[in-house]
This record gives C-alpha cells, sequence and structure tokens, in this order.
C-alpha cells in the first residue's frame, strides 16, 4: 500500500511540473498581459527654439501658436531682424517673408525644405544657397547684394525676381515652369531664356544686354527691355514681327538717334 501510494505522488507531482511548463496547468487560452503603448512622440514648442533676436522672438510669438509644425506660415517684414538664428527650427514653414530687414546680412534656409514661397527683398543678402529648397515655386530676392545665384536644382519655379542685384548673369536653362522672370537694373550683358517656354512677363529693363531673343517664348505678354541702348535694331524688329499681341516697352535703336543698327 505504501508502494501505491508513493507512486501515486510522484504521478501527481509530473504531471503538475508538466502542465507548469505549459503555461501553467489552467486554462490554455488564458489571455497574456497586454503590453503598454509607447507614449505619443513629443511636439517641440515654439518656445524651446533659441530665438537669439528680439524682434524675431517677438515677431514668432505674436502668431499665438504654441508648436513647431502648427507654423506653416511667418510673415516678419520690416521688424528690424538682423540675426535669423532659429528659422532653421521651424521645419514646417511654406512661407517666409523677411522683406525690408536691411539688417539681415546672411540666411540659412537649408533646413526649410518645405518653403514653396521665400521673400528676402530689400535686405543686405550678398548670397543665398537655395539649392535644398526644390519645393519653392516663388522665390524673390529682389533689392539685394547679389552676384550670382544658382538655381538649378529649384525646377518648380514659376515666379523668380531678382531685380536691383549686380548681376552679371544668369543660368535659368533648368528652371522650365518659369512663368514670370524679373530681372530688371542688373548687370547683364545676355541672357538666354529658350528653355523658359512658359515665360509671360520677362522683364529685362536698366540692364547691359547687347542682343536678345525670345523666339521660343511664345506665351509672352509682357516685354520690358528699356534702358539697354545696345540691343541692335534686328532684335527689336523680330521680336515686333513675331508677337503682334505683346506689351513691349524697349528704346529705339532703329531711328536714327537709336543708331539705326
Amino acid at each position: 500500500m505504501r508502494k501505491a501510494t508513493s507512486r501515486y505522488l510522484a504521478y501527481t507531482f509530473a504531471v503538475t511540473v508538466a502542465l507548469s511548463a505549459c503555461g501553467g496547468g489552467g486554462s490554455s487560452s488564458s489571455s497574456p498581459t497586454p503590453s503598454a503603448e509607447p507614449p505619443p512622440s513629443a511636439r517641440a514648442e515654439l518656445s524651446a527654439v533659441n530665438f537669439p533676436d528680439d524682434n524675431l522672438a517677438q515677431c514668432i510669438t505674436r502668431t499665438g501658436l504654441t508648436f513647431v509644425d502648427e507654423l506653416t506660415s511667418l510673415d516678419c517684414a520690416g521688424r528690424g531682424i538682423a540675426d535669423p538664428t532659429g528659422i532653421e527650427e521651424l521645419t514646417a514653414l511654406t512661407f517666409l517673408n523677411l522683406f525690408g530687414n536691411r539688417r539681415l546680412i546672411s540666411i540659412d534656409v537649408s533646413a526649410n525644405t518645405a518653403l514653396t514661397g521665400l521673400e528676402l527683398q530689400s535686405i543686405q543678402l550678398t548670397s543665398v544657397d537655395v539649392s535644398a529648397n526644390t519645393a519653392l515655386t516663388d522665390l524673390f530676392l529682389g533689392d539685394n547684394l547679389l552676384t550670382s545665384i544658382d538655381i538649378s536644382s529649384n525646377k518648380a519655379l514659376t515666379k523668380f525676381n531678382l531685380s536691383g542685384n549686380q548681376l552679371t548673369s544668369l543660368d535659368a536653362s533648368a528652371n522650365a515652369a518659369l512663368a514670370e522672370l524679373f530681372l530688371s537694373n542688373n548687370q547683364l550683358t545676355s541672357i538666354d531664356v529658350f528653355a523658359n517656354t512658359a515665360l509671360a512677363f520677362l522683364i529685362l529693363s536698366n540692364n547691359q544686354l547687347t542682343s536678345i531673343d525670345v523666339s521660343a517664348n511664345t506665351d509672352l505678354l509682357l516685354l520690358d527691355l528699356t534702358g539697354n541702348p545696345d540691343i541692335p535694331c534686328s532684335d527689336i524688329e523680330a521680336i515686333d514681327a513675331q508677337f503682334l499681341q505683346l506689351t513691349f516697352s524697349h528704346d529705339d535703336p532703329c531711328s536714327p538717334e537709336g543708331g539705326g543698327q
């Protein structure tokens, strides 16, 4: 009898161990303990961004927004801003206007890749890099001190203003979508717009052009060549003959006073 009892106890022990190994003897359909959900990603707050320039900081505060990803449009024109530090943190911006901040001499917008509109007119820029801003459609850089600019990466550009700078040349061959190009009051001696077949407005007044060919720009509605006295009569006559509905302003090289070239 003692042997039978021992065998029974040993058997019971073995079964208990086996059940424990398979999930603990009770029901085999017990649900696992649910894991805790990860906390949502923290949203960056504008108050945490460092804006050393008080005028820029005040402009940001006046938006009334809390989070960086809420700020998609920023108009800080004419605020006396000298230091744009902090703007690189505003990566949700699609529009930025710093017009008339005459104390600004440089700005880095390489991190603001969502920008479609950038207004940096009437400041003191000697250079600007927009190679990372491939979404730009409207770029306004008039009345600065620029001597050159690379827009080969900005294929979406439709409006581009560089009037009132110191450019001697511009390569716009990669910008087939350009519809409005403003280049007055520079030092251009030539301009190639053969690839810019979407152009409707072309403003080239007060440069040093010695020739002009717009034969490929059949959508032109407005062309201003005034202040380029060295453009030959033959170029002017060719434009007059091709475009019957064009608003065309130019000097008159075909008159005796203009040299009759």
